[in-house]
């Protein structure tokens, strides 16, 4: 979770009813952003109002309420009811969640709306939990998987960069050929012509079959990329 010394929101905004206008203007709008706010409950334990809280949340239910044209639509004072029952329900939503939450539901992305009242709202909280929950869940493989396999060495990137270059054109025998300019010298293959595209074919053929795509290096019982070349008519 975002330390709250980093959060866009501080604590002395919220306690402050004039930046509360502000406060809904900044609020993160994508779930790579909200996943980082801190909840309710940290926000109230480091000295937020509550009621503060109970009041932005309730015009944030409000907003939603204009967007829509169902039938029972909120009655005066329901919003802040639904306000404070949110945030001690869900004490682990943050203020981003729920703009975020009541902007999908308000498009539809969590069904088809005929009313709106605490019900909607919840199976509303209930969708956006299981996407961002879903959302985490891949961010925390990828975090796995890069510490499982490390940083890589400089070794490692100067064969990889190595490798990845030979497969942006052909290098044949006595041709001095120009990676950056795609320029080769005026005997041998030449670029651009019928022979030079099939060596660029195989390269990719060869780094699709038999490298290893993070360091380039042949695989176990794999032939080496000249090897490779060779058995196809290419010295």
């Amino acid at each position: 979770m975002m330390s709250i010394q980093k959060y866009s929101v501080s604590i002395q905004d919220l306690n402050d009813r004039t930046q509360h206008g502000a406060i809904l203007r900044r609020l993160q709008t994508t779930l790579s952003e909200v996943v980082q706010s801190p909840p309710f409950k940290e926000l109230i334990n480091l000295g937020a109002n509550k009621g503060h809280l109970e009041a932005i949340v309730s015009v944030l239910i409000l907003k939603a309420s204009n967007l829509l044209s169902t039938s029972g639509n909120l009655k005066e004072g329901q919003a802040l009811e639904i306000a404070k029952n949110i945030i001690q329900d869900y004490p682990l939503m943050s203020l981003e969640d729920i703009n975020l939450c009541l902007s999908n539901g308000a498009k539809g992305r969590y069904g088809q709306i005929f009313r709106f009242d605490i019900s909607v709202i919840y199976d509303w909280i209930r969708a956006f939990e299981e996407e961002k929950a879903e959302f985490v869940e891949v961010i925390h493989k990828k975090e796995v998987k890069a510490e499982e396999s490390g940083p890589m060495s400089e070794e490692t990137k100067n064969m990889l960069n190595e490798w990845l270059l030979n497969l942006k054109g052909p290098i044949p025998k006595k041709v001095q050929y120009d990676v950056k300019s795609e320029k080769a010298a005026s005997t041998g293959y030449k670029f651009g012509t019928p022979e030079d595209y099939r060596i660029i074919e195989l390269k990719a053929e060869y780094g699709r079959n038999y490298a290893d795509p993070y360091t380039g290096r042949p695989k176990p019982g794999s032939p080496t990329l000249k090897e490779f070349l060779a058995l196809n008519g290419v010295f």
